[in-house]
């Protein structure tokens, strides 16, 4: 195995993605749209529209490094005219070429990615969640930026989510939730993987 093939294999690990994933976060830079100054991920707001492209970007820089592709609305647009599939926020797949390249797609790690802070968080979370279960991927990875005190509460729910799909769908699902905390003026991630049916912190 190469390591282009073993970095491939590793990423679609939870604890794997969730270190690759701070890394990325830590030395990440983002320049507003209206051409104003570099802004690091510490200094965005999750109320941002401009905290979701930024999200976009990285995703996009973070799986080309790692010998992945990934389909989102900032997509290289030349490469493939295709934004975001199935109405995931982020698909990363294997490496294309070709013109016959959706018949080559194997979506292999999912993420949902919410950032709004409405009234109806909480059920735009359970509803990014439930669309992420019912797709075939390797990985799929959720994340958001709730209340902490709500973070317990989410977790159940989803557990009770993947264990009522388990029910009719006997294939284990491979999830990681990353939640977002602020801490004065940085960003803290939590990660928690779903594992014999429930979720754990991950050290």
């Amino acid at each position: 195995m190469n390591m282009r093939t073993k970095l491939r294999t590793q990423l679609q690990k939870p604890n794997i993605f969730f270190k690759v994933f701070k890394e990325y976060l830590s030395k990440g830079k983002f320049k507003s749209s209206d051409g104003g100054k570099f802004l690091s991920f510490k200094e965005l707001n999750e109320n941002n529209p401009e905290w979701t492209k930024w999200m976009e970007e990285l995703m996009q820089r973070m799986a080309d490094e790692q010998g992945y592709q990934c389909f989102n609305n900032s997509a290289p647009k030349e490469d493939y005219d295709i934004k975001e599939i199935m109405e995931i926020d982020h698909i990363v797949t294997n490496k294309l070429r070709g013109n016959d390249w959706y018949r080559k797609a194997i979506p292999l790690i999912a993420v949902e990615h919410e950032n709004c802070q409405e009234s109806t968080y909480v059920e735009n979370l359970e509803w990014s969640f439930w669309k992420l279960l019912h797709i075939t991927a390797k990985l799929k990875v959720l994340i958001g930026y709730p209340k902490k005190e709500h973070t317990q509460e989410l977790l159940k729910i989803f557990s009770y989510m993947i264990k009522e799909r388990e029910k009719i769908f006997s294939i284990p699902q491979n999830v990681l939730v990353l939640f977002g905390y602020k801490k004065e003026i940085q960003w803290e991630y939590s990660g928690y993987n779903f594992k014999n049916g429930e979720f754990y912190l991950i050290a």
